[in-house]
């Protein structure tokens, strides 16, 4: 199972949350969110514990905002994580690019 597709050369990550999402669709509040993103590491670790990519979309301007000023808990989470790299989404194609990591 791939985390990513390609065509024609262009890698499209789907995108697994936004912060829009989680706080107006799902109705998760603040207390829960980092619950919310130690789920979703453990799904993706059940699914494949070599190669996984989650992406998060978080709009700058729901920073300040109820449930948007998380962000930086969700990184620290996230950075705290040892199985976990934060990277731009251009550097993680270099690295598929140049096989640094599993591709299934």
């Amino acid at each position: 199972m791939n985390f990513y597709f390609t065509s024609g050369g262009l890698i499209e990550f789907p995108l697994t949350t936004m912060d829009a999402y989680l706080f107006t669709y799902m109705k998760i509040n603040e207390s829960q969110i980092l619950n919310t993103f130690s789920y979703m590491l453990d799904q993706g670790r059940r699914v494949n514990s070599e190669f996984n990519v989650i992406s998060v979309l978080w709009h700058n301007c729901s920073l300040k905002m109820v449930g948007g000023r998380c962000y930086s808990k969700v990184l620290e989470y996230l950075a705290s994580q040892e199985d976990v790299e934060i990277v731009k989404g251009a550097d993680l194609a270099l690295q598929i690019k140049k096989k640094r990591w599993l591709t299934i």
